[in-house]
């Protein structure tokens, strides 16, 4: 992409002129548009360029244009009052158009951990699952399934599964409990300290938990 074509692209989406702006973006592979319209967003914080996006897919709809939307939202105008509730729309479409692409299903576990989450727990479970079928190994999913079954009340299944790794009692009370993290007593080091699920929930719920979540 030179960088004439992407000052041109940016003139015409600043003034609103959406028609010749997607004329100028569709001589540029998707992937990189995407980069460029990030970049714009982080250099103007101009909310035309999402606007621009809607605009295009109200006319041409595609799980590309949702998953560069959202990213758009997500990161780049994320301080926009609502932008992460838009993406999580956007990458539902996304997923819905193509619903095979386990890219876009890691993306939306995203939108279950920021504050003020926009994904439901259900659903944040559901994508979960979805994405360990493909990448047993995610430590996101897992962490996804670990905080979801504590939010559901399972708190002492998932404690005794601390505490068989070894010296450890958890501290903190449930309604301290924040993101997968949780405070835990060393009793061999008499310390205490943040322990995540990334560090002992991932082995046993990969081997012996995940079915009953």
């Amino acid at each position: 992409m030179k960088l004439e074509q992407i000052e041109v692209l940016k003139k015409y989406i600043i003034s609103g002129n959406f028609k010749e702006a997607r004329k100028v973006a569709k001589t540029f592979v998707l992937a990189t548009l995407g980069t460029q319209l990030l970049e714009m967003s982080f250099d103007t914080q101009d909310v035309a360029i999402y606007f621009f996006l809607q605009d295009w897919l109200s006319d041409e709809e595609s799980a590309e244009l949702h998953n560069i939307t959202a990213t758009l939202l997500g990161v780049g105008l994320v301080l926009i009052s609502g932008a992460n509730y838009l993406a999580m729309h956007h990458l539902e479409k996304a997923i819905a158009l193509s619903p095979n692409n386990i890219e876009y299903k890691k993306a939306i576990l995203y939108y279950y951990i920021v504050p003020e989450s926009p994904l439901s727990r259900d659903r944040a479970r559901f994508y979960a699952k979805e994405v360990l079928e493909a990448e047993p190994e995610n430590s996101r999913a897992l962490e996804i399934l670990d905080s979801v079954k504590w939010r559901n009340e399972k708190a002492k299944e998932a404690q005794k599964i601390l505490e068989n790794l070894g010296n450890y009692e958890i501290k903190t009370k449930e309604s301290d409990y924040y993101w997968g993290y949780r405070e835990v007593y060393d009793k061999s080091s008499n310390e205490i300290w943040l322990f995540s699920p990334d560090l002992c929930f991932e082995k046993y719920y990969k081997i012996n938990h995940r079915g009953s979540i």
